[in-house]
């Protein structure tokens, strides 16, 4: 999760967008594992002018009306959510990092560690 208004999100993004090559650079896990972001409060347009300015390449969702973001206890942002699909419409949440993300290492180890 995170906000085109957040100061801190942008540190986050050349580590999501290495995460993003990783998984999609490798077929166990690009068939296992979805790299996406969600703009909590943001537009379309705001989050198409965000994804130019900072290079994005992963995809990128708009919680415009903070449905999502009050279903998830209202964080602040940035907030990262490692989940399992149990069934069609249930997840298993794995791993959640508030605040900035040092090292693309951590969020791998917990993906690889569960795949």
């Amino acid at each position: 999760l995170f906000s085109t208004y957040c100061m801190s999100c942008p540190k986050n993004y050349p580590i999501l967008n290495s995460i993003y090559n990783y998984i999609e650079s490798n077929k166990k896990l690009k068939d296992n594992v979805k790299v996406f972001g969600i703009a909590v409060g943001n537009t379309k347009n705001e989050v198409n002018e965000h994804i130019k300015k900072y290079k994005l390449i992963f995809p990128i969702l708009t919680d415009y009306q903070f449905i999502f973001h009050k279903a998830t206890g209202s964080p602040r942002v940035p907030f990262t959510i490692i989940c399992k699909k149990i069934t069609k419409n249930k997840f298993k949440i794995l791993y959640i990092h508030e605040g900035i993300i040092e090292s693309e290492d951590i969020i791998l180890k917990n993906i690889l560690h569960r795949f």
